[in-house]
C-alpha cells in the first residue's frame, strides 16, 4: 500500500481503510473542538460566557475569549453534526448490502435513533447537562431517512432551502430585539413629553424597561451568584433545578431553532460525503482550494461578528442595525470546512501520523468521550464533585479542557487496544440489536 505522502503527491483516492480513519480523526477533531464550547457552560454563569466584560477578566482571558470566539465557536459543532448526516448515509447504504429478513435498513436506523433519544434525555436529566446534543440529533435524525438516496444535486436544494429559513430566522430575531429598543425608547420619550400612551405603547414601554432592569450589572451579578450557590448543591438539587430548563431546550428551542440549525448541518454532511470530500478522495489542490476560499470568507465573517459584539458592548438590541443579515451560519459552515480541509490536507501529507492516529480513536469512541466529557465536566464544577463552577478564571476553565482531551486521547487509544467499542458504542449498538453484541477483539492471528 502507498504511504500518505506518496497519495498526495499523485493526488489519487484514499484506500478504503484510510477513508475511514480519517472520517474518524475528523469527527475526534470535532468531540474534542466541542468541548472548547461546552466547557464555559459547565464551569460559570450564562452570562458571563459571552460578555467577558461583565466580571474582572485578566488579559489572558480576553484573548483566550477571542481566540476561541474567532476560530471555533460554532463550527466544531457544525462539523460534528455534519459526520452525523455522513454517517447515516454510511450506514443505511452498508445496510442496504446486507440485505435481511429480520431487520430492515429503515427498522435498524430507527431503532438506533429511539435509543439515541433515550440516551440524549440520560445526558440531559441524570448527566445533567443542558447542553446535550443527542435529543435534538434523535428527533431531526427521525426526518433525515427518506433523504438518504438523494443526489446532491437535490440534497444542495434542500440545504439552500434550509440555510434561508434558519438566516431568516435569526435575522429576524435580531430586528424583533432591535424593535423592542427602538419602540421602548419612543414610549419613553413620549411618555416624558407627557403624551398620553396607547395600550401598546404602554407594552412596548414595559417590555424594554424590564430587559434594561434585567440587564443591568447589579442583577446580572445577582443573578451569577444565584447561579453558582444552585451549581454547587447537591446531586439531585441540581438535577431538579435543571429540569425546566431542559424541558424548555427539548421542546420550544428544539422546535424553533435547533431542528432548523442541525438538519442544515445533517444535509450538508450527506453531501460531503455523496461527493467524496469528506472521504479524502479529492486531489490535494481541491484541499487548498477548499481552505483558502472557506477561511478567507468564514474569518472574515467571524471576524466582524466578534468585532460586532464588542463595538456594542455585547448588546444585541444593536447587532441587527450593524450586521443586518444574520451570518451567523454561514460563519460557522465555511470554518467547518476550513477545519476539514486542514485535516485532509495534513492526513494526505502524511504529517503527525501519530496524532492522527489517536485522534482517530477518540473519533472512533465519539459517543462515549461526548457522554463522557458531561460526566467529568459536571463532576469537576458541580456541587456533588469539586465545587468549581464559578471559582475558576477562563484561562484555567480552558487548562481543565485540555486536561480532559489528554485523558480521552490516552483512554481511548488504550482501551481500542483490547475492544472493538467504546463502552457506551457497545451498549447502544447491543440494545439496536436487542442482543449481547461481542467487545473483546479477537486474539486469533
Amino acid at each position: 500500500m502507498q504511504s500518505l505522502s506518496t497519495n498526495a503527491a499523485v493526488g489519487v483516492p484514499l484506500q478504503q481503510n484510510e477513508r475511514i480513519s480519517v472520517i474518524d480523526t475528523i469527527r475526534g477533531v470535532a468531540l474534542l473542538g466541542i468541548l472548547l464550547m461546552n466547557i464555559p457552560f459547565m464551569a460559570m454563569p450564562n452570562d458571563y460566557i459571552e460578555n467577558y466584560t461583565l466580571q474582572k477578566e485578566s488579559s489572558t482571558d480576553v484573548i483566550i475569549y477571542y481566540i476561541v470566539n474567532f476560530f471555533f465557536e460554532g463550527s466544531m459543532r457544525a462539523l460534528f453534526g455534519m459526520l452525523f448526516g455522513a454517517g447515516m448515509v454510511l450506514l443505511t447504504s452498508r445496510l442496504e448490502k446486507q440485505l435481511s429478513p429480520t431487520l430492515t435498513p429503515a427498522d435498524f436506523y430507527y431503532r438506533r435513533l429511539i435509543w439515541l433519544l433515550i440516551f440524549g434525555l440520560i445526558d440531559a436529566y441524570l448527566l445533567i447537562w443542558v447542553g446535550d446534543v443527542l435529543y435534538a440529533y434523535a428527533v431531526t435524525g427521525l426526518f433525515l431517512f427518506p433523504f438518504r438516496k438523494l443526489p446532491v444535486k437535490t440534497l444542495l436544494l434542500y440545504t439552500t432551502g434550509v440555510f434561508i429559513i434558519i438566516t431568516y430566522k435569526e435575522t429576524n430575531r435580531q430586528y424583533e430585539m432591535q424593535q423592542m429598543r427602538v419602540n421602548g425608547e419612543k414610549a419613553l420619550l413620549l411618555e416624558k413629553q407627557k403624551v398620553k400612551l396607547t395600550e401598546e405603547q404602554e407594552k412596548h414601554k414595559k417590555d424594554w424597561t424590564n430587559f434594561k432592569e434585567s440587564h443591568e450589572p447589579a442583577k446580572i451579578k445577582e443573578k451569577a451568584d444565584k447561579e453558582i450557590k444552585k451549581a454547587r448543591e447537591g446531586y439531585f438539587k441540581i438535577m431538579r433545578n435543571q429540569v425546566r430548563m431542559n424541558q424548555n431546550i427539548q421542546s420550544f428551542v428544539l422546535y424553533v431553532h435547533m431542528f432548523w440549525d442541525t438538519i442544515l448541518c445533517f444535509f450538508i454532511g450527506m453531501i460531503l460525503f455523496k461527493s467524496g470530500i469528506l472521504q479524502g478522495e479529492k486531489s490535494m489542490r481541491f484541499y487548498v482550494a477548499m481552505l483558502l476560499g472557506c477561511y478567507a470568507i468564514g474569518l472574515t465573517i467571524s471576524y466582524f461578528i466578534l468585532k460586532m459584539h464588542i463595538d456594542t458592548k455585547f448588546d444585541f438590541t444593536q447587532y441587527f442595525s450593524r450586521m443586518p443579515v444574520n451570518l451567523y451560519q454561514l460563519k460557522r459552515i465555511l470554518l467547518a470546512g476550513g477545519h476539514l480541509a486542514l485535516i485532509q490536507i495534513v492526513y494526505k501529507l502524511g504529517w503527525f501520523k501519530w496524532l492522527l492516529s489517536a485522534l482517530a480513536a477518540v473519533g472512533q469512541m465519539a459517543f462515549t468521550n461526548y457522554l463522557m466529557q458531561a460526566i467529568i465536566g459536571n463532576f469537576i464544577f458541580f456541587g456533588y464533585g469539586l465545587r468549581w463552577f464559578g471559582a475558576l478564571p477562563r484561562t484555567d476553565i480552558y487548562l481543565v479542557a485540555m486536561g480532559i482531551w489528554v485523558f480521552q486521547i490516552i483512554f481511548s487509544v488504550l482501551w481500542l487496544r483490547k475492544f472493538k467499542f467504546g463502552p457506551f458504542e457497545w451498549a447502544w449498538r447491543s440494545l439496536t440489536y436487542w442482543k449481547r453484541q461481542p467487545m473483546l477483539k479477537s486474539t486469533a492471528a
